[in-house]
């Protein structure tokens, strides 16, 4: 934006001056509105591939942890009390 002081004097061009500003700053705050929801938008997605994967990796390391078991001869135990696997007795 270039403002010139010539054939009409700078206070006569205050009005279009302010204008553009106002547009420009209306642009800005805009951009900066969609930027941020951009950026929401991408740490959820981060967030849920980074679930998405823990959860892989503990299903993967239960797998694994059940063919060991079942390769040695170990039986899995429950955590339910009334479970016939469970190594508790009933109360």
């Amino acid at each position: 934006m270039e403002i010139k002081d010539g054939k009409v004097p700078i206070e006569q061009q205050l009005s279009r001056i302010i204008a553009k500003l106002e547009m420009q700053g209306a642009a800005f705050r805009k951009e900066a509105i969609e930027r941020e929801e951009r950026h929401k938008r991408q740490e959820e997605q981060r967030l849920i591939k980074e679930a998405f994967e823990e959860r892989k990796k503990m299903e993967l390391a239960s797998v694994k942890q059940a063919i060991k078991d079942a390769a040695t001869g170990i039986k899995p135990h429950s955590s339910n009390p009334t479970s016939p696997t469970s190594n508790k007795k009933k109360s």
